[in-house]
Formats: C-alpha cells, structure tokens, sequence
C-alpha cells in the first residue's frame, strides 16, 4: 500500500486549490455561467474533475475578490449587473483592450498572428455549427492571443479582470437566439476581420479602431440583466 507523508500534503492542496480558482476563472471568463445564477460546489467539482474542498475554496476567494457574489447556504452566484454598471464595464474595457490591440499591432509576431487567424476560423466554425460553449471559448482564446501580443502581462492580467464580469453576459447573449456565426458576431465579424488585417499590416490605428468598434457592438447587443429572473 502507498503511504502519503504527511509533508506532501500541503504541496498538493496548494496545486489543486490553484488549478481549481484558474479553472473556475476560465469557466467564467468563456460564459459557463448566466447573471444571477447559483453556482453548486459538486456541479463543478464534477466538471472539473477536482475535489469539493478546492473547488468551494475557490469559490470562496472568488467572492472575497467580489468576483462572485455571496448567497444563502454559504453559496455563490454570478452578479447581475445593472446597466449603468454594464456601461462603466465596457468603457473600462475600451480604454484597456483598444490600447492593447494597438500595442499588438506593432510588436505580434508572424507565429502569433498564424495563431489568431486559426482560432478565428475555429470561433466561426463552433457558432455556425450551434456549439455555444465552443464558440465562447474559442473566442475568448482568439482575444487574449492578440492582447497577449501586447507583451504586457499587467495589462493582459486587468483585462482578464474586466473578462471575469463580461463572460456570463456572453451566455445570456447567446441563449436569447439560436447560436449561428450571424448571431453571434451580428455586425462585428467584418470589424473582427480588419483586425486580423491591421494586425497583419502591424497598422496600430486600425487594430485599434476595430476593437473599438467590436466593443461597442458588444455592449448593443448585450441583454437587460435586470430584467432576468
């Protein structure tokens, strides 16, 4: 029979309760959870295939980062921002994001920008064929590969912190209408298209026009979260 020593134990809690809050961080940034909905402990320890404890932990500081909101039982929930606090989210995000796709138009390299066309490709794909949840995460891969060209990992980490709120408002977009590339970009795959062709001719302005134009689209399209049961 194996023996576990005693001194091995923190260690791995340490990596699971990590791997556990970046897993639970992605889940939301990608939109595996509406506004106002109730996170169950088991549901996502299933999930994710990692224990209860280091799941609720991560729950826990999820909340204590006002990440999540706490709830009755010692549970939490997505928030389920109003509308004014929806629009100081995306001016947020505009100053952030457009400066980093500017940023990513002078310094991406060819290998990155290779990357962000093929997951793209992959966004279009998984909306035309009706697969939600690959469609959000493709699409959240393909924005962070071009603000990860940015080559400023502070930025990329605030704007992964803004992501945090914008994710669950994703799903409810998606859920208000059957899922197709149409529908999902509604106006905003030509301005997704220019981007990868400012990023391709490094044009600092046009990247940043583009996503500019991307963000305010987004905030067009996104439902009335208080009008949600």
């Amino acid at each position: 029979m194996n023996t576990v020593h005693p001194t091995s134990l923190p260690s791995v809690a340490l990596t699971l309760g990590h791997r556990a809050y970046h897993e639970v961080r992605a889940l939301l940034m990608r939109g595996a959870f509406a506004p106002g909905e109730a996170i169950a402990v088991r549901a996502v320890s299933e999930r994710l295939g990692i224990g209860v404890t280091p799941v609720r932990e991560a729950l826990q500081r999820l909340a204590a980062e006002r990440v999540l909101e706490s709830a009755a039982n010692r549970r939490v929930r997505v928030p389920k921002p109003d509308r004014a606090e929806l629009t100081a989210l995306y001016e947020t995000r505009l100053i952030l994001e457009c400066e980093a796709a500017a940023l990513a138009a002078r310094r991406i390299s060819t290998s990155e920008l290779r990357m962000a066309a093929a997951t793209f490709r992959r966004v279009v794909s998984a909306a035309d064929a009706g697969d939600a949840p690959a469609c959000l995460a493709e699409n959240m891969t393909f924005h962070f590969q071009v603000y990860g060209a940015s080559q400023l990992p502070p930025l990329v980490r605030c704007i992964e912190q803004l992501w945090l709120q914008q994710g669950p408002l994703l799903l409810a977009a998606t859920s208000a209408q059957p899922l197709t590339a149409r529908s999902f970009f509604g106006s905003t795959r030509p301005a997704h298209m220019r981007l990868l062709a400012a990023l391709r001719r490094h044009d600092v302005k046009a990247a940043r026009r583009s996503v500019q134009e991307i963000l305010y689209s987004g905030l067009d399209a996104v439902p009335n979260t208080e009008a949600m049961p």
